[in-house]
């Protein structure tokens, strides 16, 4: 089969969900399926795509996410289609549910649906975004002939939301590359240099992730200050991710308690995995996430986790994590308490959180999606 995939969403060096799934689905796709041939439609790939994208793989350009959303609009639904006649392709995968308007009825449609956010919280997105994404996703939930969900949670949603058969919809979980994300010691050099590069505390807890509202971030800041306070915790609350520096309200917090809370904003790949590593604890209180990658992230490099007990985070995270309710300072500044307090406590999460790290990686990922472009097509 000829397989393209519309990854116009997808940027290499915009560290994002989609992304993430991108980047190491295919990575691992191509590198056990000898059979098909690809067209991969996206702005950027990385050089680990190029890498693993042998003669079967065919790049071509897409408008980068980064631009006018009437000029990716436009492209979707103009250049796209005849694009994929000219390629003659049997399978097209549009890894954000966008899916052009007029594919060609010959060619089999499957989405992928990494989450719901702007239609669970409307209020934080401009009502004009809101309305074009409830487009975009009735007419991709209607016209694909499979949809992919990362979480039964996801899933769900994406039922209740479209009101389409059950059976149209089908799990596959996210992974995580357990190659990058494990425990770096903290006595080591490469610990000692980051260390000193971001001028981390001896002692911190760490939060991951791009800042949008419902992140929950300044309710995090707040618990944090007044959990300190409260339980004579010597640490930091350190937050990193793209975004943090220009929000205001982070932002404010962070200058008024300077010995609470480090804004580090974003870090190369390779820093990441020491962060966790360094950390005592990895708190993260969402109100609303598709999968919860960072989590996972956390368990590899044997960092303790507290999350959330709402939408998928206590599916990814099972027995392995503290799940707190996200709109509750005092449940969230307790459980933060007693994950630094009680050590047997944090040993037995960091155990748990390595046994269930197993479940998920990105070899199963692949292998689930290229079954389904086989029933799919027959």
């Amino acid at each position: 089969m000829r397989i393209a995939v519309n990854a116009q969403a997808y940027r290499a060096g915009i560290k994002t969900g989609i992304a993430t799934y991108t980047e190491s689905v295919y990575q691992h796709i191509w590198a056990i399926d000898a059979a098909n041939e690809y067209v991969f439609f996206s702005n950027k790939p990385s050089r680990k795509l190029e890498k693993g994208g042998w003669d079967r793989v065919t790049f071509r350009h897409a408008p980068s996410p980064l631009a006018n959303k009437y000029i990716r609009v436009a492209w979707e639904n103009s250049v796209l289609p005849i694009r994929l006649l000219l390629d003659k392709i049997d399978i097209l995968h549009c890894v954000n549910y966008s899916l052009p308007f007029k594919t060609p009825s010959h060619i089999k449609k499957i989405i992928t649906v990494n989450d719901l956010i702007w239609l669970k919280f409307p209020n934080y997105f401009p009502k004009d975004s809101v309305y074009a994404a409830k487009k975009r996703f009735d007419h991709a939930c209607a016209s694909a002939d499979t949809i992919i969900a990362i979480s039964k949670n996801t899933k769900e949603d994406v039922v209740e939301a479209s009101h389409c058969e059950e059976e149209k919809v089908t799990v596959v979980y996210d992974g995580v590359d357990c190659g990058r994300f494990s425990k770096v010691q903290k006595e080591s050099l490469l610990a000692e240099s980051i260390r000193k590069k971001h001028h981390l505390p001896d002692q911190y807890i760490l939060w991951v992730g791009g800042y949008r509202r419902h992140k929950n971030v300044e309710l995090l800041c707040n618990t944090f200050i007044k959990a300190k306070k409260q339980y004579g915790m010597p640490h930091m609350l350190v937050l990193c991710g793209p975004g943090l520096l220009f929000e205001g309200a982070i932002k404010t917090i962070s200058k008024t308690h300077k010995n609470d809370i480090m804004v580090i904003g974003q870090v190369n790949d390779d820093e990441l995995p020491v962060l966790y590593s360094l950390a005592d604890a990895f708190v993260f209180p969402s109100l609303y996430e598709g999968f919860g990658l960072p989590i996972l992230e956390a368990m590899a490099c044997g960092t303790p986790v507290i999350t959330s007990n709402t939408s998928s985070l206590p599916e990814v995270a099972g027995n392995a994590a503290m799940l707190v309710n996200p709109t509750n300072e005092n449940e969230i500044a307790e459980a933060i308490a007693k994950l630094i307090f009680d050590q047997e406590l944090k040993k037995t999460m960091i155990k748990n959180g390595l046994e269930r790290i197993k479940i998920f990686t990105w070899e199963n990922t692949a292998r689930n999606t290229l079954e389904i472009f086989k029933k799919v097509g027959g």
